[in-house]
């Protein structure tokens, strides 16, 4: 046998959450450290910022660690890498673009993630302008972002595993949102056009 053959290439999975998460944190280890003077200088230049401008100034990423890079609501110019389900107190995820609520039921946890995904993905949609199109070229831009976000929100939700959905989902539950009933009569006829398209083929 020929030992100098190369290994035929196998498709590795792509990293989960906490992969990523894990590898930010060991990037952020592995940076080296600002000095106690250039610290002093960021302090100082942060704090002339403040004075004179009245706002608080962006911090460079090497000041920042891992939490510091997730945010509950995205802005149309993030650059967003993964989405992470959460599970929390309903009160405390005012703040979440998408959520839903969760209060005792039936529904069993795979059930439950599916029906939490396909509401989230219907106000990613809700959330699109229905135009891109104006006549003043900022707006317009503005408009064009906000589709890019919301194109991009729903492309990371439909990507976060269903065995880390799971984990984080409660069982014996039953999902609630508002519009709850037009995002299943919604949902039904999705699926039935599908059906009906892959019966034709």
């Amino acid at each position: 046998a020929d030992l100098n053959q190369e290994a035929p290439n196998v498709e590795q999975p792509p990293p989960s959450i906490v992969d990523q998460i894990k590898a930010l944190a060991a990037k952020n280890l592995t940076d080296p450290e600002p000095s106690a003077d250039a610290s002093e200088d960021v302090t100082e230049e942060t704090e002339k910022r403040v004075d004179d401008e009245d706002e608080v100034p962006e911090l460079p990423m090497e000041h920042l660690n891992v939490l510091d890079t997730l945010t509950a609501s995205p802005l149309p110019d993030d650059n967003l890498s993964f989405a992470i389900p959460v599970c929390a107190p309903y009160t405390s995820l005012s703040s979440y673009k998408y959520r839903v609520k969760l209060v005792p039921g039936t529904m069993k946890k795979g059930k439950a993630c599916k029906m939490a995904l396909t509401v989230m993905l219907a106000a990613a949609d809700s959330n699109k302008p229905r135009s891109v199109y104006s006549q003043d070229a900022n707006e317009a831009e503005r408009l064009e972002l906000e589709t890019i976000l919301a194109n991009r929100e729903k492309t990371l939700m439909k990507a976060v595993p269903e065995t880390e959905m799971i984990a984080q989902m409660l069982g014996k539950v039953k999902v609630t949102a508002p519009n709850m009933e037009s995002i299943k009569q919604k949902s039904k006829a999705a699926a039935k056009s599908r059906a009906k398209s892959k019966a034709k083929d």
